[in-house]
């Protein structure tokens, strides 16, 4: 007979799982997309968009490479989705797919840009705990890829920045 504990243990984890099975993205499905007009630019450019994913790949290539696989970026700026999300379409091959609409976003940053592709790495290289056998059995999980992203990725693209965190101390109170 199984326990009362370990019959909640087993409802509980299936839920959770569940939950992550329809979408693996940074966002629930919306229709923000609606609200994009390519025509105008925030404050992350055409460019600001392809350099921070650059600069945060650049990185951490070499890190993927060790573990016997390709970091590929699917920098898709001419669509309006306001999302991003991880896939990996076979065990060697890692991919963060990189949307225009998230980036054309009003409230959007160049810095909250690149944290959300750090969060996405982080699905791919910051571990325990992991999304679960019923979602991407790879992926770290949501907290998981935060803590990730600001932990490790944000401190490794920014390490060297030291006038522009300078600049930065006098005008954030």
């Amino acid at each position: 007979r199984m326990s009362r504990h370990y019959t909640w243990a087993v409802v509980a984890s299936l839920f959770l799982s569940l939950s992550t099975v329809a979408q693996a993205d940074t966002f629930p499905l919306n229709n923000l997309h609606l609200e994009d007009n390519p025509k105008i630019i925030y404050r992350v450019s055409p460019s600001d968009f392809h350099r921070i994913i650059a600069r945060v790949k650049r990185e951490f290539e070499p890190i993927v490479r060790s573990y016997g696989a390709t970091l590929q970026v699917e920098e898709a700026w001419s669509d309006s989705t306001v999302n991003a999300y991880p896939k990996r379409p076979s065990p060697d091959v890692w991919v963060v797919r990189m949307f225009g609409g998230l980036a054309r976003r009003k409230e959007m940053t160049q810095d909250g840009f690149a944290l959300v592709m750090c969060h996405e790495l982080g699905h791919h290289l910051a571990g325990y705990p992991l999304k679960g056998p019923l979602g991407n059995p790879w992926s770290a999980s949501e907290g998981q890829a935060d803590y990730w992203s600001t932990q490790v990725c944000a401190r490794k693209i920014w390490w060297n920045d030291r006038e522009e965190n300078a600049r930065h101390r006098l005008i954030v109170d």
